[in-house]
């Protein structure tokens, strides 16, 4: 992969729909998060209409969510 194609895939602008599908929750799970600012956002259009998350930090978000399972055996 080239160095630019890297970059644009790491900064995909991402609708909440696709996060929703990406993490496999309900999107209004997603807006909870958006409206709590618990996930990283930006809005677009003249009314803010229009929420994106960035593909790198929907990956930080996933990172930091992560809890470590205190006993893998069960």
């Amino acid at each position: 992969m080239t160095q630019p194609q890297r970059m644009r895939d790491i900064l995909q602008m991402l609708t909440l729909d696709d996060v929703a599908r990406k993490l496999g929750v309900p999107v209004s799970n997603i807006r909870v998060l958006v409206d709590t600012d618990q996930l990283p956002h930006y809005r677009l259009g003249h009314n803010g209409e229009q929420i994106r998350v960035i593909r790198r930090d929907l990956v930080a978000f996933e990172a930091k969510s992560r809890t470590p399972c205190d006993n893998p055996d069960v």
